[in-house]
């Protein structure tokens, strides 16, 4: 069987591994608490950042031994681009994919910058009202302590 240190993908994997338990979509999204939609989705390849609680939903959906649950997992974790890194010496990269460039934001993101580079900070909240790009803007400052 190809696996993920060959380059299969998590949705090929997923897919797979429901036909061989001759599981429809709609008989794994009983067994677990997750969607046919999202189900679906994931086989598909539209989902760029599984959460990986999903993914362990969707194992014990399909009784999946140590061995392939971890191959599921880690086709999951290449797929967020969350391996780890600690070998490297790095932090990683941010827990979410940011695709635009952030614009107009600079001096919001060189305050939370110095605020995360602070070695006494243990906590830093990002608020404001849904949609106004929080989450862009910490991924940016992340991103930038990080480098």
């Amino acid at each position: 069987m190809n696996d993920i240190r060959n380059g299969q993908d998590l949705g090929v994997l997923l897919r797979d591994h429901r036909r061989r338990a001759g599981l429809t979509q709609r008989h794994l999204a009983d067994l677990t608490t997750v969607s046919v939609r999202a189900i679906r989705n994931l086989e598909q390849g539209k989902v760029l950042s599984p959460r990986l609680d999903t993914i362990r939903l969707l194992a014990d959906g399909l009784r999946l031994g140590s061995a392939q649950r971890e191959t599921l997992l880690e086709a999951a974790r290449r797929r967020l681009g969350t391996a780890d890194h600690s070998a490297e010496g790095g932090c990683g990269p941010t827990p979410w994919l940011v695709r635009s460039p952030l614009i107009g934001r600079d001096t919001e993101v060189d305050a939370l910058t110095a605020l995360l580079a602070q070695p006494d900070g243990r906590l830093v909240s990002v608020v404001g009202i849904g949609g106004v790009g929080k989450s862009h803007l910490a991924a940016e400052a992340v991103r930038r302590v990080a480098a």
